[in-house]
């Protein structure tokens, strides 16, 4: 197919790998276009399609770490998972290029097409739906009502 070379606008094949005459380089021009209309063709293919086991956490709502405490001394410890707010559970959403796990803070802006895998909050995880979970139910979905502490377990909603 012809079509305008985007510097000097005379008509050249689609396939040349460069105008004949100012050298633009038309062959990687079409490929970036091509690539740019299917990355908008994914995004704007998104959607949120159920739960998914948090991977962060493994679904279990927290995750371990190991800290010094006032001796020095490595401790194992826990912390509440921010990313399935302690339920165990994330987002599961699809595109064109398969299926996701993405955090509460994160689907939002991924349904936007603001975030991508990787990213933070943000994790492919095959191209088969997965509809199997590690434990029947999920936990609380811990809510931010006043802007409390997450670690304190009144604030849970």
């Amino acid at each position: 197919m012809l079509i305008s070379c985007p510097e000097c606008e005379r008509k050249v094949s689609d396939r040349a790998k460069a105008c004949p005459d100012c050298g633009f380089p038309v062959a990687e021009h079409v490929a970036e276009q091509a690539e740019a209309a299917a990355r908008a063709a994914r995004l704007a293919s998104r959607e949120r399609v159920g739960e998914i086991d948090c991977p962060t956490c493994d679904a279990r709502g927290f995750t371990y770490f190991e800290a010094a405490d006032d001796e020095g001394q490595t401790r194992q410890m826990f912390g509440w998972c921010e990313a399935c707010k302690h339920s165990g559970r994330v987002h599961q959403c699809k595109d064109l290029g398969g299926y996701y796990a993405v955090s509460h803070a994160a689907l939002d802006p991924f349904l936007r097409g603001e975030l991508d895998a990787p990213a933070e909050g943000v994790a492919f995880v095959g191209t088969q739906l997965v509809a199997e979970h590690r434990y029947e139910q999920p936990g609380e979905t811990w809510t931010e009502p006043d802007g409390g502490d997450p670690d304190d377990l009144g604030s849970r909603g």
